[in-house]
């Protein structure tokens, strides 16, 4: 027996009914098609989605993918409400994690907590890490909750997602790899030109990278045996549309009060320090730099030092030297680890290190600290023969 269908399109014959969903601002009906291959199929579709309307979901719901409402919010929502940094991450969550995927194509309102968990299982099985599902997971749960309040989706699919346990080893498990007294010195000794009052300062004070490259000149206090930490120097992108993104560097205020704090100028460094100020000087003088513009390290021609290029310069440092290469992060790592072998409390620590708490010094260093008390176990053993 035949299907009864009553309407054609390219071809193809489908049977299609209509609803009123609403009145447009003249008063005249809004009225929404339905299709389906037979009419029991078109009629259970009209009937699904008038029943998602009484739930309170919005008459467009089922015209929106992932993929397409998502990069509208990036722009007309995230850009100019949030900072450069943030829609930076938030785009890159885009690109790498949410436009390769099968779920770009989706319609919102179809996508469920076994799909987010589905993606997550796949994104660790490529090598993916726990922070970086994280930090997705964060992002998108943000982007569902704006779906919610749009009324696309009543609830946010993340909600529930769990992240793929890995197996933890001594390797992944150890966060922190300091320099050995003996390497900072050969670094140092190696340090071309303003790279090693720059290393110099770094292992001297465990600064952030953005810390040490926002450090204007009048931030060194020689009076006062100390230097002022208010700002740091910023790589991010002026994103004009996904595909058209510009580099730029700025300096900003720190991310949290905490990091602002003065730390002490180790004495044995003042030297070095002073010949670094007197440098800028001459150097700024010759190109006419305003005082707001004059940092502490600077290219040879005075210009900020991108971080970018600092990191190509520290990797082909450690390589020239045969120093197996760590993150330079870990100039600040290894002036943490060597307070705690002086014996310096973990309160004191954790102040100048600018942490916001001392649970986070604590959780990074807390394969130091072990190390340091069974060090310091060990120096009772002459008592036992």
């Amino acid at each position: 027996m035949a299907v009864k269908t009553n309407y054609q399109k390219n071809g193809s014959s489908y049977y299609r009914v209509t609803a009123t969903i609403g009145k447009d601002p003249d008063g005249k009906p809004i009225r929404k098609e339905f299709y389906g291959k037979s009419k029991k199929e078109a009629e259970q579709k009209r009937d699904e989605y008038l029943q998602d309307l009484r739930l309170g979901l919005s008459s467009d719901y089922r015209d929106h993918t992932l993929g397409e409402l998502m990069r509208l919010w990036l722009f007309e929502v995230v850009k100019p409400t949030k900072a450069d940094n943030t829609l930076v991450r938030y785009l890159n969550v885009y690109d790498y994690y949410i436009k390769p995927s099968e779920l770009h194509s989706r319609q919102i309102h179809t996508i469920s907590n076994m799909d987010i968990q589905r993606l997550y299982n796949q994104l660790a099985a490529d090598g993916k890490t726990s922070s970086m599902l994280f930090n997705m997971n964060k992002v998108l749960r943000v982007f569902f909750n704006y779906c919610i309040k749009q009324r696309y989706i009543l609830i946010n699919p993340c909600v529930g997602a769990e992240f793929p346990k890995k197996q933890k080893t001594a390797e992944t498990e150890q966060k922190v790899y300091p320099f050995s007294d003996a390497e900072v010195k050969t670094i140092l000794n190696s340090a071309p030109d303003y790279m090693f009052p720059l290393l110099t300062v770094a292992f001297a004070t465990g600064l952030r990278e953005g810390e040490l490259l926002a450090l204007m000149l009048d931030d060194v206090d020689f009076g006062n045996g100390i230097i002022h930490i208010n700002k740091a120097l910023k790589t991010t992108y002026d994103c004009a549309s996904v595909s058209e993104r510009k580099r730029i560097v700025k300096i900003s205020d720190p991310k949290t009060q905490s990091s602002i704090r003065n730390v002490p100028i180790p004495k044995n460094i003042t030297s070095v320090l002073r010949q670094q100020v007197v440098h800028q000087r001459m150097l700024f003088l010759k190109y006419s730099t305003p005082p707001e513009e004059q940092l502490l390290f600077t290219t040879p021609t005075g210009s900020y030092i991108d971080a970018h290029n600092l990191q190509r310069r520290w990797m082909r440092l450690l390589n020239r030297v045969g120093i197996p290469y760590r993150k330079f992060h870990n100039t600040r790592h290894t002036y943490a680890t060597k307070l705690f072998e002086a014996g310096v409390d973990i309160k004191t620590i954790q102040t100048l290190l600018g942490h916001a708490n001392i649970q986070t010094t604590s959780q990074i260093y807390v394969h130091v600290m072990q190390d340091v008390k069974t060090d310091a176990v060990n120096k009772i053993n002459y008592l036992f023969g």
